[in-house]
């Protein structure tokens, strides 16, 4: 097999001796262009440089001519950084059908609990910190941060989104910190946020994913958020809330939820009271006179 092998092979270049040249097709026939710079006397041929000029002048020259002035450039940089920055924002709202099983029902509840500490604090603190503890702290929350900020930003005039929301903040010159921790105590997951001498907790329970507030200002609490709210901080002796109950019901206020905290140290309480109506200042004010009352703050979240 192996002799048969060589003979064929042979065969095969003693017929390939007789086939013709292969002729090179003369593609300048068809594209002329091609016809400069290949030959040697063709580069001769070119026209030579008319000074002594660097590739960098000449493209200075270049852009010179064509009116192309820094400004124009530095327009279009800026341009190009602010499309990207768009761009990422865009991606942390696409984050958002991202989200996992576990963080998604705590979205609205973050947007809640920043609304709410806003309403505590009156005026937003310079620093607020924002932590996600528990099974949800071992995720990305970045979308869950987003939704917790647009909260705190919900009643200011300015339309506040995913998109915008850090910026927003930025410039109101409020600086957010936020950090996860699978480490929990009292619920499986927490969304706390605190600053200015001021926090506020929550979390989702049950299968119908309940939210809850269960701290406020170092208080323990059980109550789920209202869009009217009121936060007194009291003396812990008998007869006050009997009066502070008096009083809304005095002024057509309908109590919907109620409970009642007490400080770690126990020498304070604190009752977060739900109402189905809006609470007027006016009606703020006479709970804050009132005999055991030290704080009021009303808290109605914006549409």
């Amino acid at each position: 097999m192996l002799i048969v092998g060589l003979l064929t092979e042979a065969g095969i270049f003693f017929i390939s001796v007789f086939e013709p040249v292969h002729e090179e097709v003369d593609w300048t026939l068809v594209y002329p262009e091609l016809a400069l710079g290949h030959a040697d006397d063709d580069i001769h041929s070119l026209p030579e440089s008319s000074s002594d000029e660097t590739v960098i002048e000449q493209l200075d020259n270049m852009l010179a001519e064509s009116k192309i002035e820094p400004e124009l450039i530095e327009s279009l940089g800026k341009g190009m950084r602010n499309l990207s920055d768009s761009a990422n924002k865009l991606n942390d709202i696409s984050s958002a059908s991202d989200a996992t099983e576990t963080v998604r029902p705590f979205l609205p509840l973050a947007e809640k609990l920043g609304a709410l500490f806003a309403g505590l604090c009156q005026t937003l603190p310079r620093a607020i910190k924002i932590e996600f503890a528990g099974e949800i702290g071992g995720y990305d929350n970045k979308i869950t941060e987003l939704s917790a900020v647009k909260g705190l930003l919900a009643s200011q005039e300015q339309a506040v989104s995913f998109v915008n929301a850090l910026n927003v903040a930025k410039e109101q010159g409020v600086v957010i910190e936020s950090r996860n921790t699978t480490t929990a105590f009292d619920y499986l997951n927490t969304i706390k946020i605190e600053g200015g001498g001021h926090s506020i907790a929550g979390t989702v329970i049950g299968l119908r994913g309940d939210h809850r507030i269960v701290m406020v200002d170092d208080h323990t609490v059980d109550v789920p958020p209202s869009e009217h709210m009121i936060v007194l901080r009291n003396d812990d002796r008998p007869g006050v809330i009997g009066e502070v109950g008096t009083i809304l019901g005095e002024n057509g206020i309908n109590i919907a939820d109620m409970n009642v905290g007490r400080s770690k140290d126990g020498l304070g309480a604190l009752m977060v009271i739900s109402t189905q109506n809006p609470v007027p200042q006016a009606i703020g004010e006479k709970l804050i006179n009132t005999d055991g009352v030290t704080e009021c703050s009303i808290v109605n979240l914006p549409d």
